[in-house]
């Protein structure tokens, strides 16, 4: 078994969060991309979170405690 991970790093506007929530927790129920077999996914897992999260949520919970400046609107 591979015992490495990917990890790709990529700007986002805030408009797009909730796209990649979706995207990201399974949430949508229709998807463009046959070869996903719904049935399997039960089997995805998160490392870091148990349960699934609300991306914008978090992202101001993280924002609220790190960034000590005003948020650009267009960020």
């Amino acid at each position: 078994m591979a015992k490495y991970g990917i990890i790709r790093m990529q700007k986002f506007h805030k408009d797009a969060i909730l796209g990649i929530q979706k995207h990201n927790q399974r949430e949508g129920g229709n998807s463009k991309n046959k070869d996903i077999d719904s049935s399997r996914t039960m089997l995805n897992y998160d490392f870091v979170n148990e349960d699934k999260i609300k991306y914008h949520e978090e992202i101001k919970k993280m924002t609220a405690t790190r960034v000590k400046r005003k948020i650009r609107n267009d960020a």
